[in-house]
């Protein structure tokens, strides 16, 4: 299928770890057709409105916390070992899920996947980023969004029509093919080299580059060892993310790009979907405005990869922000008006269109793109570190959001919160604009000298 394409191996990796990412999906979209089905008298484990905001929520409170605990998992079992536990334990969580005969057990199957989806948010991209050549990195990084819409829509397209069993049994599928898959694929060459195996690591780039012969594989593993042993000199820590200058800053545009890609509203939109649409009154069926919003979140994945080879990081960035802004800004004002008592039956449409253009924009743009940013910025001695803090950063910024966005609605209106979310990309802007650095195409090394790159002297100074 791959034999003449250029890096085929590393694009089948790719899939293969698509499965991952869209078991990531399935978790955070879950709720979606399940929270309306257990808020019913007869379900299965009855549950209120708020207790329904902690069962969305809870996954985003593992997920904070595990980065943070994997990074010695990373760096000790090797970036392949820690992902294939962490399915392990994910596929754990959703066994408690589905055996749930109480709330109580329920809260502890969604922070256990939360834990497990954690790692994955941190592991993957690195591992990706650490298997692929210059050329491929960036067009495969943002892949992620594609397999994560993937898993959502499974989610939507097959939640109204299973049992609450059947869907959790479906949920289980994609984390089972990557299981039985990664676990024959060979670990990152950078880990390897890292670890004085010289031998496995250029197997290893081998077989990633295409089965090149040993010497080429030699070659760039001096290239990589040189590399890493420059980066290694310095003791990693929170000491050196604040003290080099390129690592501060590194630091600084991640945090600020995972926040944004959180203050677009996309998991709020995934856990909540069909109680957005039938908060709206819109004529159409909630579970059909999931399944459309869902579907234009795939079809607009596919051209993430694409869109980000031949643009780069910052147009794309720009663009989502206006259009995201100006649609989540009319979302506000249709809720708006409902709140004032306004017949808004007539508008009903309008959510759903405005959903299905956020779709659109965010899975191309603050969808994968953070990602992709995340996993080259860093020197290899503290990009676990600075990697992990970025990702529990992210979903913290997950939980606060899908825990309280509920809450908001009821005390103000759930206007509130769209236009929150409008003001939000309107600092995005802001920051992408000024601040962050073009790195299309560049090596890890390239990227490295632009952000330790000292500022020109003020003129006065001159």
């Amino acid at each position: 299928m791959f034999e003449n394409i250029q890096g085929r191996n590393q694009i089948f990796t790719a899939i293969v770890v698509s499965f991952a990412y869209a078991s990531v999906g399935c978790n955070f979209a879950w709720t979606s057709p399940i929270l309306p089905r257990l808020m019913e008298k007869d379900s299965k484990i009855p549950i209120t409105e708020e207790q329904g905001s902690w069962v969305a929520s809870l996954l985003a409170i593992g997920a904070t916390v595990s980065p943070l605990m994997s990074c010695k998992l990373l760096d000790s079992l090797g970036r392949k070992n820690t992902l294939l536990l962490n399915t392990v334990l994910l596929l754990l969580g959703w066994t408690l899920i589905w055996l749930a005969y109480c709330l109580e057990i329920l809260y502890v199957g969604r922070i256990i996947t939360g834990l497990a989806c954690g790692i994955f948010f941190l592991g993957l991209p690195m591992y990706i980023i650490e298997i692929t050549e210059d050329s491929l990195r960036g067009a495969l990084c943002c892949g992620i969004e594609l397999s994560i819409a993937f898993g959502c829509n499974l989610e939507y397209f097959a939640g109204p029509y299973l049992s609450y069993n059947s869907l959790v049994m479906l949920s289980m599928v994609p984390p089972l093919i990557f299981l039985l898959v990664f676990l024959w694929l060979p670990d990152s060459p950078y880990y390897l080299i890292s670890k004085g195996q010289k031998e496995s690591a250029i197997k290893s780039l081998q077989w990633f580059r295409g089965n090149i012969s040993k010497e080429m594989a030699e070659k760039e593993s001096v290239i990589i060892l040189s590399t890493m042993y420059e980066q290694m000199q310095k003791k990693a820590g929170i000491k050196d993310l604040i003290k080099v200058p390129g690592n501060r800053k590194g630091l600084w545009i991640n945090f600020f790009l995972v926040t944004a890609g959180q203050f677009t509203g996309i998991n709020v939109i995934q856990l909540y979907s069909e109680l957005i649409f039938m908060k709206s009154g819109s004529n159409i069926p909630p579970k059909y405005c999931a399944m459309t919003v869902g579907t234009f979140q795939f079809i607009s994945s596919l051209f993430a990869p694409s869109i980000s080879k031949t643009f780069g990081y910052r147009k794309p960035l720009l663009l989502g922000a206006v259009i995201i802004g100006i649609e989540y800004f009319f979302m506000g004002l249709y809720f708006y008006f409902d709140h004032l008592g306004h017949d808004m039956s007539q508008w009903g449409w309008l959510p759903v269109i405005c959903l299905v253009i956020f779709m659109l924009t965010f899975s191309s743009t603050y969808g994968p793109i953070p990602w992709a940013v995340l996993g080259e910025t860093f020197p290899a001695n503290v990009k676990v570190l600075a990697s992990a803090l970025a990702t529990s950063l992210c979903l913290l910024d997950t939980f606060i959001l899908t825990k309280f966005f509920t809450n908001v609605s009821e005390i103000v209106g759930i206007y509130c919160g769209f236009w929150i979310f409008s003001i939000s990309m309107i600092i995005s802007f802001l920051f992408v604009y000024f601040i962050l650095p073009e790195t299309k195409g560049m090596s890890l090394q390239e990227i490295q000298d632009i952000l330790n790159k000292p500022k020109p002297p003020n003129k006065d100074q001159v």
